[in-house]
């Protein structure tokens, strides 16, 4: 009768301690949810064999970080323990008069009484995990930023010589030309200043207006206009035309709307010439 009679009394205090327990493994994953996102890392389960390395686990141990860490821990569990005796102490004398209570009634008061005891050593854990979440955050701010002599040296060698940058602008410019001329073939037409200018168009119907594949003035204009003729695209002097779109529009882009009539026309002659010649 003794160890039955035993066994019922510490029961419910088994089941009572459930929401402190429940509380403070609730609060303990939401804190960290906060801090890292909830992203688990499964790199953290493969085996390395740099973490048998004794002297680095030493360091891990009782390095000042570890010692920081560790204190930083004791604090939490003290604030928290003194969080729970705060709401404990004072009801003591209603612990005292549960002694003798059915179990019926004792059950729900208990778990009343210590269901608050929880909440309040949950908000405390809580805050203190925010308080640490927002220091760790600073804390690694701060250790990303550089000192004023870093920022010098850091700039100093992202600064490229004049010479370095020109031949590097050069290089760039070369390889879009080049590019640039290799869409010449691909046109409908170039249209000339007749010896300024030069701007090739071409026109796909699946596109709501043509685009300027290539242009350019003197000596590129010169170029386009030879590989034009080599390519068999026609190549038409346009004065106002050619200014217009060498003035307004880039290449790769479609021609304006204040364009459209004037290159329609253009390129409907192109096609009537073509179809003529084709006929002839």
């Amino acid at each position: 009768m003794g160890r039955t009679s035993a066994r019922r009394s510490t029961s419910p205090d088994g089941l009572a301690a459930a929401p402190v327990i429940f509380t403070c493994v609730a609060a303990a994953v939401l804190v960290n949810v906060i801090q890292v996102g909830g992203k688990p890392h499964m790199q953290a389960l493969k085996p390395d064999p740099k973490r048998l390395n004794p002297i680095a686990g030493f360091k891990n141990i009782y390095g000042p970080n570890a010692l920081f860490e560790g204190a930083k821990n004791i604090f939490k569990v003290a604030a928290v323990g003194a969080v729970t005796a705060l709401g404990v102490l004072p009801k003591l004398d209603q612990f005292a008069a549960l002694v003798g209570m059915p179990p019926e009634e004792l059950m729900p008061t208990l778990a009343h009484m210590v269901l608050g005891i929880a909440q309040r050593a949950g908000m405390a854990y809580l805050l203190i995990g925010i308080v640490d979440y927002v220091y760790q955050r600073y804390r690694t701010e701060k250790a990303l930023k550089m000192d004023k002599q870093e920022v010098k040296e850091e700039a100093k060698s992202s600064e490229l010589p004049a010479e370095v940058r020109g031949a590097i602008r050069r290089r760039q410019m070369q390889a879009a030309r080049a590019r640039m001329m290799a869409d010449v073939p691909t046109a409908d037409v170039v249209v000339t200043n007749p010896t300024h200018f030069a701007v090739a168009l071409k026109y796909d119907a699946e596109k709501a207006a043509p685009e300027v594949v290539a242009k350019g003035s003197d000596l590129v204009a010169h170029k386009i206009r030879e590989i034009a003729a080599s390519s068999g695209v026609p190549v038409i002097a346009d004065p106002p035309l050619a200014r217009s779109l060498h003035g307004t529009v880039e290449v790769g882009h479609q021609i304006p709307e204040e364009l459209y009539q004037a290159v329609a026309g253009l390129l409907a002659y192109v096609y009537r010439t073509a179809r003529r010649r084709a006929f002839a």
